[in-house]
C-alpha cells in the first residue's frame, strides 16, 4: 500500500513539474518588472520623506521655524506614555487578580515605556542633527544625491488647508 501512494505522488510530481517550470519561466520577467517598479516607487517615497525631514531640520537650523514647540510636544507625549506605563506596571504587580490580566498589562506597559523612550530619543537625535547640520547635509547629499532648488522648497504638511 505504501509503495502505491509513493508511486502516485511521484507520477503527479513528474506531470506537474513540466507545466510549472514553463509557467515559472514565462512569469519571471513580469514578476521582476513588478518588483523593480515597486522598488523605484518605494525609493521615491523614502526620498520624499527624507526631504521633508531635511527641510524641517533646515528650517530649525536657519531659525525660520521654532524647534521648542516640537520638543515640548515630544517630551509631553513621552511623559504621558511613561505615566501610563508606570500605572500599568503597578496594576500588573499589585492589583491584577489573574495571571492573564497581569501578563497582558505588563506587555502593554512595556510597549508604552518603549514608545516613551522613542519620543525622547527623537528629541535627542533632532538636537544632535541640528548641532552637526553640515555633516548631516553632506551625508544626505551622499545618500540621496545633490539637492535641487525644487527640493529645498518648504512644502506645507498634508493637513494644511491652503496647500
Amino acid at each position: 500500500m505504501d509503495i502505491d501512494i509513493t508511486f502516485w505522488i511521484g507520477v503527479i510530481s513528474l506531470v506537474l513539474s513540466f507545466p510549472l517550470t514553463i509557467a515559472a519561466n514565462l512569469a519571471t520577467p513580469r514578476v521582476l518588472s513588478y518588483l523593480e517598479k515597486r522598488r523605484l516607487i518605494k525609493a521615491g517615497k523614502t526620498r520624499k520623506e527624507a526631504l521633508l525631514w531635511y527641510n524641517y531640520l533646515r528650517a530649525y537650523h536657519e531659525g525660520r521655524r521654532d524647534k521648542y514647540p516640537y520638543y515640548i510636544v515630544l517630551a509631553a507625549s513621552a511623559v504621558l506614555f511613561a505615566i501610563a506605563s508606570s500605572t500599568l506596571f503597578i496594576f500588573a504587580f499589585l492589583i491584577a487578580h489573574s495571571v492573564v490580566m497581569g501578563v497582558s498589562s505588563l506587555i502593554v506597559a512595556i510597549i508604552l515605556a518603549w514608545t516613551a523612550l522613542l519620543f525622547l530619543t527623537n528629541v535627542f537625535e533632532t538636537e544632535r542633527l541640528l548641532e552637526r547640520f553640515d555633516d548631516y547635509k553632506k551625508r544626505f547629499e551622499e545618500q540621496w544625491g545633490p539637492l535641487s532648488e525644487n527640493d529645498l522648497r518648504d512644502k506645507p504638511p498634508w493637513w494644511w488647508p491652503w496647500r
